[in-house]
């Protein structure tokens, strides 16, 4: 759905980033903080389920119960993903 074009058509600033990056989401806020010449918007592109990896292939609504198994699961992921973070140089974070 193109929804930047859709916001532009109406006259709106409109960035764009990638809302699992910090840098990407400040940069973009950024951009917009004095916007004076029309109001602003910020559209964060996302995946579902990021990091989880079966998960982010998902189709059921983010609000779903997760099955003790799929709990675990998802904490094993995400509990991978922090220690990767915490040990990185900063590559592995410029490529989530």
């Amino acid at each position: 759905e193109p929804l930047a074009e859709k916001w532009r058509d109406f006259g709106w600033v409109v960035e764009e980033c990638d809302g699992h990056d910090f840098l990407s989401i400040t940069k973009s806020l950024a951009a917009v903080e004095n916007c004076q010449q029309a109001p602003a918007v910020v559209i964060c592109y996302t995946t579902k389920g990021k990091g989880i990896p079966w998960a982010e292939s998902h189709r059921a609504p983010s609000n779903y119960y997760l099955e003790e198994e799929y709990y675990k699961k998802a904490m094993d992921s995400l509990q991978s993903l922090k220690q990767r973070l915490m040990e990185d140089d900063g590559s592995f974070k410029r490529s989530i």
